[in-house]
């Protein structure tokens, strides 16, 4: 799935415009671990979403 199609998808669900790439990236993620997108079509829009902006949040390791 492209982002164009992501965030018309989210737009649908959500009802309102996706405020970041960030949003657009949680909402892939959550569409794919529902199984509402492919592991190929999840990779593709982490790879364009990434490539505009978005990131994954950096979590601080414990040792």
């Amino acid at each position: 799935m492209y982002v164009n199609e992501l965030q018309q998808a989210f737009m649908a669900k959500k009802q309102y415009e996706p405020t970041s790439s960030n949003e657009l990236l949680d909402f892939a993620q959550q569409q794919y671990l529902k199984g509402c997108l492919t592991l190929s079509d999840y990779k593709i829009a982490v790879r364009e979403l990434e490539q505009i902006g978005a990131s994954k949040p950096e979590f601080a390791h414990e040792n």
